[in-house]
């Protein structure tokens, strides 16, 4: 998502990022200059701003229904923002199905094309609600345009919206062709077998133990957030290092 939202904003798009975290004030705004005076705005890079919003209550995207009450803290704040920028088109891009109702309701509200980067096969999480996936069959059915990364997606979307395109993952060549080590592996003996990225629930800890167990002379280097996932299994493996989310700048190296 990232590195998609990123080249509109070098191609001169502006990209407003509305952050996962909602400060629960208590309250439900009566209109969009009340909700105004709570948003904040921070600038993340060239084009690129982030916003922080206001709910009822204290919410998790990736677990809660929106109420009525989040919802409308949440539209009051969007509108407030983009009523004061007068943007020419807008894009509302949704990466994950929780969004749902807030993307709806705002395209309602101020018109825009909605498209869904459906970058997952979220039926295949444990941790994931019947809710999530009513959300996503929504977005599937009243998107102006599905992404998705793989030819099961694509098949499956396909069914649902005829405007669904392929667009498969891909590697930042340019970035990840200039290796500077940094120091951050200089202590640990080669050879090493690495990952970077999210390590959740879904993450198959069994088969790095297995394989660190069988290869003791092998050390397994896992970069990313540990968040929702138990790694316990790992903690006593001293060819297995847990090095924790790193700055993005600092993966090639």
């Amino acid at each position: 998502p990232q590195q998609i939202l990123s080249r509109f904003a070098k191609d001169g798009t502006a990209v407003l990022f509305v952050n996962m975290s909602l400060a629960p004030i208590g309250k439900c705004f009566a209109d969009e200059e009340e909700a105004g005076q709570e948003v904040k705005i921070g600038k993340l890079d060239d084009n690129i701003f982030q916003i922080w919003l206001s709910t009822v209550d204290r919410i998790n995207i990736y677990q809660d229904k929106i109420s009525e009450g989040d919802l409308q803290n949440m539209l009051l704040g969007l509108k407030y923002v983009l009523e004061g920028i007068s943007p020419i088109e807008i894009i509302y891009v949704v990466q994950f199905p929780g969004w749902a109702d807030l993307a709806l309701a705002l395209r309602k509200e101020v018109d825009g094309k909605l498209v869904f980067d459906c970058m997952d096969e979220h039926s295949g999480f444990n941790n994931n609600s019947e809710m999530v996936l009513q959300d996503e069959e929504k977005l599937f059915q009243n998107s102006d345009l599905v992404i998705t990364t793989s030819a099961k997606l694509n098949e499956k979307a396909s069914y649902r919206n005829k405007n669904t395109i392929l667009v498969r993952n891909g590697s930042d060549f340019d970035f990840f062709n200039r290796l500077v080590a940094n120091g951050e592996l200089d202590d640990i003996k080669k050879p090493i077998i690495g990952y970077y990225g999210a390590i959740s629930d879904w993450f198959d800890i069994d088969i790095v133990y297995k394989c660190a167990k069988e290869r003791p002379d092998w050390n397994f280097v896992l970069i990313g957030s540990t968040m929702g996932c138990d790694t316990s299994k790992l903690d006593k493996m001293m060819n297995v290092k847990l090095l924790g989310e790193k700055p993005y700048k600092d993966l090639p190296g």
